[in-house]
């Protein structure tokens, strides 16, 4: 047991070297979240379940296990401009990316369900939110995710996109570090974004949803 710990750690740091390197590397911080899964002790993602059950929406979407299917980018671009769904799918569709590219978890128990949950609406948050996908947006969500979920795993994303910054862009250490904190005060203010079914929203307008998330700054 102590080896395969070791092992883990090992992945877990290999893992966050990459993410120094670049911070835009998503699949690097879902093999750290997977690693962590696997890990006998796993305190950090216990706070974080138990906090998340404190949230009488997300109680309510593990008791019915919410997991939507896959959304039709080509039907919610045709929605009216202005909608959640038209949003998500323009932000999708400009920046090339890719639906359920994560590595899938079995949501068996409610751990997993909520580490699928988080990875399922990562790219919806980064429009909910208003964030880019480069590395300030990245840290911004990341920053948001930490205040808001209380996930581990946030924080070492934010400081290996610092290690980053400081790396290869040392004057400008500032203005990202400043954009993490402002995610950050953002994710304490708004509501618990987790336990809202976003995908069941589509079509309202995007500044209906931010209300409804608490996210009234944008």
């Amino acid at each position: 047991m102590a080896v395969l710990n070791i092992f883990n750690q090992v992945k877990i740091g290999a893992a966050v070297l990459r993410l120094i390197q670049d911070p835009t590397q998503t699949m690097m911080v879902f093999r750290v979240a997977e690693v962590a899964l696997q890990m006998k002790d796993r305190k950090a993602l216990h706070s974080a379940v138990d906090f998340a059950l404190e949230d009488p929406g997300f109680q309510s979407l593990v008791e019915r296990r919410f997991l939507p299917a896959e959304p039709d980018l080509e039907a919610l671009g045709k929605l009216p401009e202005g909608t959640l769904g038209q949003a998500f799918a323009k932000h999708m569709l400009d920046n090339n990316l890719k639906l359920n590219f994560y590595p899938d978890v079995d949501p068996n128990n409610t751990f997993n369900y909520f580490e699928k949950r988080a990875r399922q609406v990562h790219d919806l948050w980064h429009v909910v939110c208003g964030y880019g996908i480069d590395v300030k947006g990245e840290l911004e969500l990341q920053g948001f995710t930490l205040a808001n979920l209380r996930v581990g795993i946030s924080a070492t994303i934010i400081a290996a996109g610092i290690f980053h910054i400081l790396k290869n862009r040392p004057a400008e250490v500032y203005d990202y570090f400043n954009a993490v904190v402002q995610g950050f005060v953002r994710g304490q203010k708004a509501n618990y974004l987790l336990g809202i079914p976003l995908e069941e929203m589509w079509e309202k307008p995007l500044a209906e949803v931010r209300q409804i998330a608490g996210i009234l700054d944008l």
